[in-house]
């Protein structure tokens, strides 16, 4: 697992709650150095919540636009669901993406 750090159980708690999801989000391994990326489900689909670490705002704000626009044209890529920039729970945007399940790049 990467050394990104975890968000505390008040703020997954407060995803949870804003978004409908289901408690109990996982972190996922990570090795990258942008996101930190939990599962969950939302109305019975997998999903991934996605945070960008601070600074790494700009790569969310350009997937919220390429993403959807990559899946709508066929590329397969998990389909978008939610990009919030409120920055109400923690001082980032976030991402709720479908599941798309598959070999984790760090092997």
């Amino acid at each position: 697992m990467s050394a990104l750090p975890d968000l505390t159980p008040a703020d997954l708690a407060a995803f949870s709650q804003k978004y409908g999801l289901e408690v109990g989000l996982a972190r996922l391994p990570s090795v990258g150095i942008v996101n930190r990326v939990y599962r969950t489900a939302l109305n019975a689909q997998t999903i991934v919540l996605r945070v960008p670490m601070p600074g790494d705002d700009s790569d969310a704000r350009t997937e919220s636009v390429a993403a959807p626009a990559a899946f709508h044209a066929g590329v397969r890529t998990p389909e978008l669901l939610i990009f919030d920039d409120d920055r109400d729970v923690v001082n980032a945007p976030m991402t709720v993406y479908a599941f798309a399940p598959g070999r984790s790049l760090d092997g």
